[in-house]
């Protein structure tokens, strides 16, 4: 059983994704092997320098969609992270975004009995996103229902409004889960990882009725009514106070918890020479 890291690279993210590495490797001690997954090549010449530093000591490989698929253009986007699910070399992977940075060991979630008792483990979304139609929310649960015509033991209370015509705010969330970070065990659920294959290669007509890839992955469990692991927490959207946090052109970051330890951020920069609970500490 192999385990590692999965991270489709972005090149307007490439100075996050450096950054990630070498705090992964030399801040976090976290010993796992990655694979960069690229279509064509994503990033630059000074960043890949960087990288290949890094692989003197490390093991990261490169990946490249163009060679295990003729139609690889067919692959840029969100649905990258499904196609390299598949085809990764790990039996348990941790899939994240390029604009990730840690704040603990991403190990840490392989010891977690939800985790060895569903082999997943994914995290909420930011809960303040909402329907922009009664249109949308019709046309979003006439697609569910078809992939999933009857509502599963498994099925979250907060997607229920497929099944009951009811949306109500406090209650329900139209974004559930985050997929910028996401741990999946293919040994024990070969079968789903297929589902969420099909329908990211789907894309042009699965994005018409979720955000991107991220509810592809529990609903793929639903399929096949599967239970999953969710992280209690929602993901926080935080204004950012620039004398802590160093952004890449926002405003915001959107920051998880695992319990009470920062988790992990999504296009910023903590400062490391503090601790992360002092910085982003509910």
């Amino acid at each position: 059983m192999t385990r590692g890291i999965v991270i489709p690279i972005l090149a307007r993210y490439e100075n996050i994704l450096v950054h990630n590495l070498h705090n992964l490797f030399n801040r976090l001690d976290c010993n796992l092997p990655i694979e960069l997954w690229q279509i064509g090549h994503e990033i630059s010449i000074k960043a890949s320098k960087v990288i290949m530093e890094f692989r003197e000591k490390h093991d990261i490989r490169f990946k490249n969609a163009r060679y295990l698929t003729d139609n690889f253009e067919h692959w840029k986007g969100w649905q990258i992270k499904a196609f390299a699910l598949k085809h990764s070399e790990f039996d348990e992977v941790i899939i994240c975004d390029c604009d990730i940075l840690f704040g603990i060991n991403p190990e840490v979630i392989f010891r977690d009995p939800d985790y060895l008792r569903t082999g997943t483990y994914f995290f909420r979304d930011y809960e303040y996103n909402f329907p922009t139609s009664n249109q949308a929310f019709e046309d979003r649960s006439q697609f569910i229902r078809k992939l999933i015509p009857e509502k599963r033991e498994h099925f979250p209370r907060e997607w229920d409004y497929i099944y009951d015509g009811y949306y109500q705010h406090v209650r329900h969330k139209w974004d559930y889960m985050e997929a910028g970070v996401l741990y999946i065990n293919k040994s024990m659920h070969q079968k789903v990882v297929d589902t969420i294959f099909k329908l990211n290669e789907n894309w042009s007509e699965t994005y018409k009725y979720i955000y991107g890839d991220k509810e592809t992955f529990w609903l793929a469990f639903m399929m096949h009514d599967l239970p999953f692991t969710m992280n209690p927490r929602a993901g926080h959207n935080y204004t950012v106070n620039h004398n802590m946090i160093k952004t890449s052109g926002c405003t915001g970051v959107l920051t998880h918890f695992y319990r009470n330890l920062f988790f992990f951020s999504q296009k910023g920069f903590p400062n490391l020479s503090k601790p992360e609970r002092t910085i982003l500490h509910f």
